[in-house]
């Protein structure tokens, strides 16, 4: 299968994770007789420097044209930033994402099989199947978790936020034994 995918590599640290990323899923195309066309654009301070703005409009057309999109996000203060030591140390993972579903019954979200968008006002927060899954969370803590990555307080979702679910093909270079060649 050919896929066609937008690579924006961020900053800070972003590209040097981005191009690992990029050997993981090369490996991935190896493995399953995938090819990827990546194209590379342009987002952040780089295209701050570049275009003027963060996000140009030649950066989300892209995202927009592409089967899937490859993004260096950096800057999560949920987590301490990557220094390049710690890079070797890093297991990739690939999520493959199905459709959006939009759901009205939250009592329809299967742990362990479904992600989550939840989206309210200007905000939003996705979080992947497995990660209620390797936290041991119930449907509401996944529920109020995803708020809580969107910035919202963890029980908005109850109070007019829009949810989607979704699922995920995960490859993993544990799982697959996949190795990336430089």
């Amino acid at each position: 299968m050919r896929f066609r995918i937008a690579v924006l590599p961020g900053d800070g640290i972003g590209p040097e994770v981005v191009a690992q990323g990029v050997k993981a899923l090369q490996a991935v195309g190896v493995r399953f007789g995938h090819n990827f066309e990546l194209d590379y654009r342009l987002v952040g301070a780089a295209a701050s420097d570049e275009f003027g703005v963060p996000l140009p409009p030649e950066s989300v057309l892209a995202c927009q044209q592409a089967d899937s999109v490859l993004f260096g996000a950096v800057g999560d203060p949920r987590f301490m930033p990557l220094v390049k030591p710690e890079l070797a140390d890093v297991e990739f993972e690939i999520s493959v994402l199905s459709e959006f579903e939009r759901i009205e019954d939250p009592q329809q979200i299967e742990v362990g099989k479904h992600g989550l968008l939840i989206s309210k006002k200007n905000s939003r927060g996705l979080l992947l199947p497995q990660i209620a899954t390797a936290y041991g969370w119930s449907r509401e803590r996944f529920l109020a978790e995803t708020c809580m990555k969107a910035g919202l307080l963890p029980g908005e979702w109850k109070d007019g936020a829009t949810i989607h679910c979704f699922s995920a093909q995960v490859f993993s270079e544990r799982q697959h034994r996949l190795t990336a060649v430089s």
